[in-house]
């Protein structure tokens, strides 16, 4: 069987460039959940710290620093690592990696045409081309996941890797030394290893090990099983999987209390914000995998069979890996869509087949269902009634539902006469074409008329401007909740500096102006003017963010009372949960003295 060939890995690359590269160019600003990757490794990169990442100088210990330290390593080269286009490089090469492995595993099952197919697929899926644009370590734990289970397929489905090193017993296999491994069984350890490294520790090692699990159990050969039964795989995995946490525990004893909060709670349901019923990811599966959701009764048709009676089949893997982490993620309470972004592969290889088997039965329908007529009735004329009657209510240029109306029909149309003509390669070149215009289009207009962070980061410009005609010191006020001061802090310049709460203004040193410049929310300006005269200079046009009270970004003007209290900075220390605003405090003045408030009344006077 052909597998893919030097000319379809630049094809496929020269088309994940342009959809994943729009991303890149488009200059679409950073969201609240986006910014927290980027900010903290432009600290990273800053301070030199490369264990534990920071929001503002605290420790930011929610996940491992792989993130951090591939989008260092990308922006060294730059000087700099304050822009979208250099913080969304990262995740747009992982994504382009993920399309090649899917690509290669269909190419090495089903053959050449397969694996290509297949990797024009995942580059299409909704929610995985969505994360290859958006600089989150999510799509960074669904590279590596994609890699574990590549080398696995290798391990299990090439033959062309087998060696004389193959384990003929439990016994052996299990003490036999590294050299006498074959490089792909280390390889897989390793991986598996670096899973630990990116997202919630243990998570991305019981997405891998789970399905892995389930396959090696069902094809009930101990062979199988011997070949991941060894000891010294076991101490790779655990030496990689435990370096990170064990060198922040050096450091940070109590960042126990992070993980058993955030992870713990997560699976006991404790962490009531995510908790969703046990249908959850069935139903959000069905947009996730859009467009391609249509494919999956052909999909099941011309998988299930095999899947059932073969026990080391290719598509018995597939469903177990697509299905068993469905099974898995939904055991705990918590839940949330991206986590099903890890298990988008087989998906994407399952809808290839599907693809294949209704071209291949597409003979068989009636004439008249084949003419494209039938699809401008059905598909392409309820979208244009809906453009005509509720297009008025499309944000934009005001012939945008007009000029849908017109493209509609003829997308419909080509990929209709594409169809009829038979030629699969047409077939594909038309559909991949309309899909990598559609992509481009939504990621534009999307972020130009519905990303509701738009407003807040021109402010956010708007205040770095005036900071830099002003001439004032810039802090960036990090209270309230988790996520608070990421974003505010990346689009400032690195003389910024931040203060966990308003009390922290008591930090700065005496030596420092008077007069400084805050930015922080509406329903901060009390706590502010404790320490001194404040004056709103700039506000928001709107909060982006659900907080109670006055949550609109505001730029405050501060004349510090000269008679506040000075507390060295360094003395005082911000624990992981307190960083997270998992707990409270620190607090610095929990109780204004008498004598402050009545020197502060003389100076406002």
């Amino acid at each position: 069987m052909d597998g893919l060939r030097r000319i379809d890995g630049l094809l496929l690359s020269a088309y994940c460039c342009v959809l994943f590269g729009v991303a890149l160019w488009s200059g679409r600003p950073l969201t609240l959940h986006e910014s927290v990757l980027p900010q903290s490794a432009r600290e990273m990169l800053a301070d030199g710290d490369w264990v534990v990442p920071k929001k503002g100088g605290t420790p930011w210990l929610e996940s491992p620093p792989l993130p951090q330290w591939i989008t260092v390593a990308l922006a060294t080269p730059f000087g700099r690592c304050d822009t979208e286009a250099i913080v969304r490089l990262g995740p747009a090469l992982v994504g382009w990696a993920v399309v090649l492995l899917t690509a290669w595993m269909g190419a090495l099952w089903y053959g050449r045409q397969t694996g290509l197919l297949a990797g024009l697929v995942m580059a299409t899926t909704f929610q995985f081309t969505r994360y290859a644009w958006l600089a989150e370590d999510e799509i960074y734990l669904c590279g590596m996941i994609t890699a574990v289970m590549a080398v696995f397929v290798k391990l299990e489905f090439d033959p062309r890797w087998q060696d004389q090193r193959e384990v003929s017993s439990w016994k052996s296999g299990l003490i036999q030394s590294v050299t006498g491994r074959n490089r792909w069984v280390i390889a897989f350890f390793v991986l598996l290893g670096m899973t630990n490294l990116i997202k919630g520790l243990f998570f991305g090692a019981a997405l891998c090990l789970a399905p892995i699990g389930l396959y090696l159990l069902g094809t009930q050969e101990p062979r199988h099983i011997a070949r991941y039964t060894w000891v010294w795989g076991a101490a790779i995995f655990l030496t990689i999987m435990l370096a990170w946490p064990l060198a922040v525990l050096q450091r940070y004893p109590d960042a126990l209390e992070v993980w058993f909060f955030d992870l713990g709670g997560r699976v006991s349901g404790e962490y009531k914000l995510i908790n969703q019923p046990f249908w959850y990811y069935p139903v959000n599966l069905l947009w996730m995998i859009a467009p391609w959701t249509f494919v999956l009764p052909w999909s099941i048709v011309s998988t299930w069979r095999t899947a059932w009676e073969q026990r080391t089949s290719p598509e018995r893997f597939l469903w177990v890996w697509g299905l068993g982490t469905i099974a898995l993620l939904t055991i705990p309470g918590g839940k949330h869509h991206h986590y099903l972004l890890h298990a988008l592969a087989p998906w994407a290889l399952l809808s290839t087949r599907g693809l294949q088997h209704l071209w291949k039965t597409w003979p068989t329908w009636p004439a008249w269902a084949k003419q494209p007529a039938v699809g401008l009735a059905t598909m392409a004329l309820p979208i244009m009634v809906c453009l005509v009657t509720f297009g008025d209510k499309l944000p934009g240029p005001a012939g945008i539902r007009w000029a849908l109306c017109l493209v509609v029909p003829l997308m419909v149309w080509t990929i209709g006469q594409s169809m009829v003509g038979r030629n699969p390669r047409q077939c594909v070149l038309v559909v991949s074409g309309w899909l990598l215009a559609g992509y481009v289009f939504g990621n534009w207009y999307s972020g130009a008329y519905f990303d509701k962070h738009r407003v807040d980061v021109a402010f956010l410009k708007t205040t770095r401007q005036i900071a830099a005609q002003k001439q004032l010191p810039l802090y960036v006020d990090l209270s309230r909740t988790p996520l608070s001061g990421f974003l505010d802090l990346f689009y400032q310049p690195d003389s910024t500096r931040a203060i966990h709460n308003a009390s922290f203004l008591l930090t700065l040193p005496e030596s420092s102006p008077s007069q400084i410049l805050v930015l922080s929310r509406g329903m901060e300006r009390d706590a502010l003017g404790r320490w001194g005269q404040i004056r709103p200079l700039a506000k928001s046009a709107h909060s982006t963010t659900d907080y109670r009270g006055d949550a609109t970004l505001t730029l405050y003007e501060l004349q510090l009372h000269r008679s506040r209290p000075s507390i060295a900075a360094e003395e005082i220390r911000i624990s992981p949960m307190q960083a997270m605003h998992r707990h409270p405090g620190p607090d610095l003045a929990p109780q204004r003295p008498s004598s402050i408030q009545q020197a502060s009344a003389r100076e406002d006077k």
